[in-house]
């Protein structure tokens, strides 16, 4: 049986894969109220890069990593 990360640790180690490890990165998640949508927001050196949000945390994180790739896709420039 393999081990599957949970779904904010995929898409961490998305960014990592494809933008590089050597990134200050930091992935934050808040639901805006007890029954409303979670917000995540990826972050490169203290600078918001990537946002998703979705009434499932699970979805919310699974939305973020395809938002990595096709930032990846496309060419998106890191901040900074």
């Amino acid at each position: 049986m393999s081990f599957k990360p949970n779904p904010k640790a995929q898409a961490e180690n998305k960014f990592y894969e494809l933008f590089g490890s050597r990134q200050d990165v930091v992935i934050t998640g808040a639901r805006t109220d007890p029954k409303g949508i979670y917000n995540v927001e990826l972050s490169v050196g203290g600078k918001p890069f990537l946002r998703a949000s979705n009434h499932d945390w699970r979805k919310a994180y699974k939305a973020l990593k395809i938002n990595v790739e096709a930032a990846f896709a496309d060419g998106k420039l890191l901040p900074g």
